[in-house]
Formats: structure tokens, sequence, C-alpha cells
């Protein structure tokens, strides 16, 4: 499968001038981050995709759908939002401790 750019170039539909991200084009991605907005079903149709286009394996880490926000989270949104984020980093921290050798995907 070919990849929609090629790696050491930008992307055709980003801003060069863009500040979000690392814009680090020429190297490919080791882990991926998807949220709870997802299906299971949209989540393996997007590995199936992009299924052979990294030398190295990926995380691909997403959002456990048995766990919900907790109750008035828009009024908690910067505590949940960290709390999200650490999870995310542990979950990571543990595949690159187990030696980041394959492919996986983890629920966070």
């Amino acid at each position: 499968m070919s990849s929609p750019f090629s790696w050491g170039e930008s992307p055709p539909l980003c801003s060069p001038t863009s500040d979000i991200g690392t814009n680090s084009f020429g190297r490919q991605p080791r882990a991926v981050i998807i949220g709870r907005a997802f299906s299971q079903e949209d989540v393996e149709a997007l590995r199936d995709a992009c299924k052979g286009i990294n030398k190295d394996p990926v995380a691909w880490i997403v959002g456990n759908p048995a766990k919900k926000p907790p109750a008035g989270a828009p009024s908690r949104l910067p505590e949940y939002a960290a709390a999200v984020a650490r999870d995310c980093k542990d979950t990571l921290t543990k595949w690159v401790e187990r030696g980041a050798s394959k492919e996986e995907l983890l629920l966070f």
C-alpha cells in the first residue's frame, strides 16, 4: 500500500506554517492515539488502511469504550484532559518497556 504522501515531504493538505504537532514528516509514526469517539470498527479500518506503510511496529492507543468521562466532565475538562493524557502516556510507556517490537492495539 502506498502512503498518501512521501516520507520527508509535507502532506498536501498541511499548512507549512502550522505549529500543530512536530511537523517532522521525515520520521514515520510509532504511535497513533485515537479517542473514544471512534468505534472499534473505525479503528480497525484505519489500521487496515495503514498496514505495510511503516517499517517499524506501531502502537495503536485507543480510548477504552467501557470507560466513560466522569459526570460533569465539561466543567472538569482540564483535570479530565490531564487524566486522559496521563493514561495515554502510561500506555505508550508500557509498550516501549515491553520492547515496542510488535504492532498492538492498546486501550487506555
